[in-house]
């Protein structure tokens, strides 16, 4: 039989169609788009052509030069017969379902995002429907207006939880997720089968408990777990199907409730003794309190200063300082037997001496002592010889792989990333497959992910570096608080991705944290890193017989075993304290062959001063590490715990300068609500208290305590929260909270310095002849707030005298408010004789206020004189009458800039634009009226805006 292709336009649908012609009016559509794939014609995928009421033309393909045309009239009747038959087939099969029919059900598999149903619906047979329910579909109301109108006048209606009726919880289905629910119950009620494929943890748990509570299926359904995203793994999740964990459900509801309880009982007491709009939280108040302590700690640590004297030595007296070979350098150890104090023997609150250092006699090293040292070391008669030479042979172990808290740490230490940043980028990598589960506590690897691991490190780096099978089978650590998932964080399935093969599939952020992983899993599989560490002590002995004694030692690479794999991406390794715990320790990296007794020279002596650091603050990493090592919290709940505190501005992000690390620094508010906490509810900042509820929650996953009872005991009775919150709030003084106990050393001895937080954000309070009160910033960190700060802040409030304005005579002052610079003019009593002094300035605070004028962030306000600051003081100007509407045209700076408006229409003066000052009528006409066309005429000039 032979076939021709022709594209035919139907006038009844409006659409081409590819049709294959075998013979007079037997036409088969192929495709109704134009398409060349199309051309290659299949009789098992053909569909028949429906009859248009109209007329259609065939039109002949390129291959064959003929045009015919059709009348629908003349394929009327057989398609009549075949319209009439499907109908009597449809009719017959929704009456009695075939048992062919039957064995082609629907399965509707839902997981929690689209992107991750994306990706497990390629795995899948064609019966299932993939789709999400995007995250959790209802929660515990997060206001009054979503808690039911029957449950709003009891007494426990605002926590959301029943605490009269075993804890009983409000859920309720959010507004942004009534589609969604709609959506799946559309499909539940048209399928025949539901596997509920949210993530293995309690989390994800829940979410399958209520998808079932809210969907109510009539249909059976069964949860699906899997550690990762691939085929394998897929299909034999399925092929093990199992109920709903209830246990974990119910640790991860008492999770949830104990938040809420925590939250809503403790956060209304903030709001009336400090300030509205605070919080406190169950994890979190033992996070911010963490780093609150090392803010203080910071504050009161001092300062102190100690010397040292470094060393240059040859082998030989004949030696060239710029071109010597072989060489060392050492510092100076002891003196006389007596070590010399470092960093570790001083107390940081003090800047002493530690009284066990000086019961030991160590020496304090100042300048004086360096340099008469240093004098008598320079002398001719002063000999050096090595005294000891110690060797010895260290190996780093090979880390393990992945689990949350180090993902985030390393990810934070080597890229720079944010928790949160981390946890979303591996959420991505997660659901598109390229990376297995990544909330876990488990570092152990599966024998697949060791075999495909291995094969990659004899692939790339040869069979030298693999682990051997001894040190492979003997499988890390699992930590007794681990509870989520079985296996690290490695790159999925049994035979892993190289990051060059991921680069085009996913974003640059993303092949970053899969190459992490991937070459972390690798380094796990490798053998340890070896060195030779040398330690040589060498004496100067003096002319008088004094010993001078230094130190200095060596580190050799034997053989780069798990580095390899680091290496070669982020450079070579330098944290290696476990080689040498000096601070002072100085590594040479080609120490010489010396051996005792052997002669050295000196060529070059040096003091050198040393200072004592203060604590450094958390950053992500460190916080992440020390919340981890109290048993606080658990890997999910990290990354959350760090936004929230920085969403509720109790912490902000402050990047050192060179570096990729940002620092969590407390804000003021953080401050009083720590110091709140700790004196009348230090339980809840007790992290040992709080690991102890980790611990009961687990309990509750494992099935060996009730969560109801666990919630009645910590809430209820005598000495729950709920009472314990009623007695405590009679007790505390909101004028006693609102102090923050800062230690500040203010130079002036006759003002007391307090600095209190009130409904209105913080402020310092200097109290002496007279109070004055000074608005400060909730960023500030306690640390800035000394005495140069207050002194600022002091000449920041007088404001800078600019001059008269000529026309009323009244006084202009340059000043900072709490949203920053503005002009203000206050009335004309003030005598010219006192212009620029301190009686003028509080004569001016007591005169009335005529006019104040904000500037906008960009004006450089330290060459603002009289003649600008009566230029910012027009403004508004009046520019004209508005033809088309007879109102007045003004120009002016506002919150959000520069901008012309008439009659209530506001249009923001964009860079491009005439300055605020310069606009005439006729260009602030035309923008009001047609601003879009007139802002695209002046796009793309790219200066700054104008004002």
């Amino acid at each position: 039989m032979s076939y021709h292709t022709f594209r035919v336009f139907c006038f009844t649908c409006l659409h081409r169609h590819y049709v294959v012609h075998t013979k007079p009016f037997d036409v088969y559509v192929i495709a109704k788009r134009f398409s060349k794939a199309s051309l290659q014609f299949s009789s098992s995928r053909s569909l028949s052509l429906g009859i248009p009421r109209r007329k259609f033309s065939l039109q002949h393909s390129k291959h064959l030069p003929f045009i015919q045309t059709l009348e629908a009239s003349q394929t009327r009747e057989k398609s009549g017969r075949h319209s009439e038959k499907k109908k009597t087939e449809r009719k017959k099969a929704k009456s009695s379902p075939t048992k062919e029919k039957k064995k082609e059900s629907v399965g509707l598999v839902i997981v929690e995002s689209p992107a991750k149903a994306k990706t497990i619906q390629k795995f899948l047979p064609e019966r299932y429907i993939v789709d999400s329910c995007m995250g959790h579909i209802r929660n515990l109301p997060e206001s009054a207006k979503e808690i039911p109108d029957e449950l709003k006048k009891l007494p426990w209606a605002r926590l959301g939880v029943n605490v009269e009726n075993n804890f009983e919880p409000i859920y309720t289905i959010s507004k942004d997720k009534s589609k969604v629910v709609d959506h799946l119950k559309e499909l539940v009620n048209s399928c025949d089968e539901l596997i509920l494929a949210t993530d293995e943890d309690r989390e994800g748990e829940a979410i399958a408990w209520h998808l079932v509570q809210v969907l109510q299926p009539k249909v059976p359904y069964k949860r699906a777990v899997f550690h990762e995203i691939t085929k394998e793994a897929i299909i034999e999740s399925f092929e093990n199907l199992r109920d709903v964990h209830m246990n974990l459900v119910h640790a991860q509801e008492a999770r949830r409730i104990l938040d809420r309880l925590v939250g809503f009982t403790l956060s209304p007491i903030l709001w009336k003794k400090i300030a509205p709009r605070l919080s406190a939280g169950r994890v979190q108040s033992v996070a911010l309190a963490m780093i609150v302590q090392r803010e203080l700690e910071r504050i009161t640590f001092r300062q102190s200063s100690f010397y040292n004297i470094v060393a240059k030595l040859a082998l030989s007296p004949q030696y060239e300082i710029n071109e010597m070979k072989e060489g060392l350098t050492a510092w100076l150890l002891a003196f006389n037997g007596k070590r010399l104090a470092t960093g570790k023997d001083f107390d940081p609150t003090t800047g002493d001496l530690k009284k066990e250092s000086i019961e030991e006699g160590i020496i304090h090293m100042d300048l004086q002592f360096a340099e008469n040292l240093l004098e008598r070391m320079m002398e001719s008669g002063v000999t050096w010889k090595v005294k000891s030479v110690e060797k010895r042979k260290l190996s780093r172990k090979a880390p393990v792989p992945f689990i949350t808290s180090t993902l985030q740490q390393e990810s934070s230490r080597r890229l720079g990333f944010t928790a949160g940043e981390t946890m979303r980028l591996a959420q991505d990598l997660y659901e598109q497959g390229f990376i297995t589960y990544m909330r876990t506590d488990s570092p152990t690897l599966s024998n697949q992910a060791k075999i495909a691991a291995q094969k990659c490190i004899v692939e790339q780096f040869g069979r030298d570096f693999l682990q051997d099978a001894a040190s492979s089978n003997n499988s890390p650590k699992v930590s007794k608080l681990a509870q989520e998932a079985h296996e690290a964080i490695r790159p999925a399935g049994t035979s892993f991705l190289s990051p060059v093969q991921v680069v085009n599939q996913v974003s640059p952020k993303h092949q970053k944290l899969y190459e992490l992983i991937y070459r972390r899993t690798l380094a796990s599989q490798m053998k340890n890193a070896e060195f030779f560490v040398t330690s040589v002590n060498i004496d100067s002995i003096l002319e008088d017989g004094s010993i001078a004694t230094f130190h200095t030692s060596g580190r050799t690479l034997v053989f780069e075993g798990y580095l390899k794999a680091f290496n070669e991406v982020y450079g070579i390794e330098e944290n290696f304290d476990d080689l040498d715990d000096s601070p002072l320790s100085m590594h040479n990296k080609n120490l010489p062959a010396l051996h005792e007794g052997q002669e050295l020279y000196s060529f070059h002596l040096e003091p050198i001063m040393h200072s004592t650091k203060p604590p450094p603050r958390y950053t992500e990493a460190a916080l992440i590490k020390a919340l981890e090592a109290e048993g606080v919290g658990r890997p999910s709940t990290y990354a959350s715990i760090l936004e929230t505190l920085v969403e509720r501005k109790y912490v902000h992000r402050e990047r050192s300068k060179g570096k990729s690390r940002t620092s969590l620094v407390p804000c003021l508010s953080a401050v009083s609500v720590v110091n709140l906490l700790n004196k009348h509810f230090p339980e809840v900042t007790d992290p040992q208290f709080t690991a102890s509820m980790e611990e009961a929650l687990d309990n509750i996953a494992n099935g060996k305590a009730d969560h109801i009872e666990y919630l009645r005991s910590y809430f209820l009775g005598e000495y729950g929260l709920q009472e314990k919150a009623k007695e405590k709030e009679k007790n505390i003084d909101s004028q006693e909270v609102r102090i923050l106990s800062l230690p500040i050393r203010h130079e002036n001895a006759n003002e007391s310095v307090q600095v209190k937080v009130g409904p209105y954000g913080p402020y310092i309070e200097l109290i002496g002849n007279s109070t004055k009160k000074l608005n400060i910033l909730n960023e500030m960190s306690p640390e800035e707030l000394c005495s140069k700060t207050i002194q600022e802040l002091v000449e920041e409030r007088k404001g800078k005298f600019l001059g008269y304005d000529p026309e009323s005579g009244h006084a202009l002052f340059l000043k900072k408010g709490r949203f920053g610079w503005f002009l203000q003019l206050v009335e004309d009593n003030l005598s010219p004789e006192s212009e620029g002094e301190l009686e003028m300035e509080e004569e001016a605070q007591k005169r009335r206020v005529i006019k104040n004028v904000r500037l906008p962030a960009n004006v450089n306000v330290e060459s603002l004189d009289l003649a600008n600051g009566l230029k910012w003081l027009s403004l508004p100007r009046v520019l004209g009458i508005d033809p088309h509407t007879g109102k007045e045209v003004v120009a002016s700076v506002g919150p959000f800039g520069p901008y012309v408006g008439c009659d209530g229409k506001y249009i923001s003066l964009k860079s491009g634009m005439a300055s605020v000052f310069e606009i005439d009528l006729k260009t602030a006409v035309e923008l009001i009226s047609n601003p879009v066309t007139y802002q695209n005429r002046k796009k793309g000039n790219g200066s700054k805006r104008q004002y």
